[in-house]
């Protein structure tokens, strides 16, 4: 007889000197070398809850991190938008300004156009 592990249908067809055997050598062999059984495996408390707790702090974490990139890319699109209004109102400035003196209507004109600017971009939802 083989010391090693038997299936079952194996098992039943050896001879009570043999399972008795079979039995102390199991018992006699190191903690490493045993393997847990079927009890042991799942009698320790608050396992399935920590690897379910472990889980889904895995998957807050990695949707924290996505809704950052995420408003990351928002805050670029607002600041770029932004940037291009802001050179769009510069040049209709310089053009105005080439031609003669400011006038007050024209310098009026400029800061209504910024307060706008600042209204559309806060309804539109980026930061100014």
């Amino acid at each position: 007889m083989h010391l090693r592990w038997h299936k079952p249908n194996e098992f039943a067809k050896l001879s009570k000197v043999q399972r008795r055997e079979l039995f102390e050598w199991r018992q006699s062999r190191d903690d490493k070398e045993r393997p847990p059984n079927k009890r042991q495996r799942f009698s320790r408390k608050g396992s399935r809850e920590e690897v379910t707790r472990s889980l889904v702090s895995k998957l807050v974490a990695k949707q924290l991190v996505e809704m950052k990139k995420a408003e990351e890319k928002e805050e670029d699109k607002g600041k770029e938008l932004k940037a291009q209004v802001m050179a769009i109102l510069e040049e209709a400035k310089t053009n105005t300004n080439s031609g003669a003196s400011v006038s007050s209507n024209s310098a009026t004109s400029v800061a209504t156009s910024n307060s706008l600017l600042k209204g559309i971009l806060k309804k539109a939802g980026a930061k100014p």
